[in-house]
C-alpha cells in the first residue's frame, strides 16, 4: 500500500490530528473530553505516527506541507 506524501496530504493530517487534540476539543466545547488510559494511548500512538512521518520528510516537503496548511486556514477565515 502507497502512503499519500504530498504537502496537502501531510498537511491534511496534521490538521486532522490537532482538530482531535483534547484543548481543541474544549475550547469547541465538544462533549466531555475522553481521558481513559484507552483513549490516551490511542492519543499517543496516532501522535507517535506523525512525528514519525515528518521526521521521514525532508525539510522542503515539510515547510511546503507547513505552507499548504497555512493556505488552507486563509481560506476558512471569514
Amino acid at each position: 500500500m502507497s502512503v499519500d506524501m504530498s504537502a496537502a496530504a501531510i498537511s491534511a493530517r496534521i490538521r486532522e490530528v490537532a482538530d482531535r487534540s483534547d484543548l481543541h476539543l474544549e475550547r469547541m466545547g465538544e462533549a466531555k473530553v475522553d481521558y481513559s488510559p484507552a483513549a490516551i494511548s490511542a492519543r499517543i500512538r496516532e501522535a507517535a505516527q506523525l512525528l514519525r512521518l515528518c521526521q521521514s520528510l525532508g525539510k522542503a516537503k515539510l515547510a511546503a506541507a507547513a505552507a499548504a496548511m497555512t493556505t488552507a486556514d486563509e481560506r476558512e477565515q471569514p
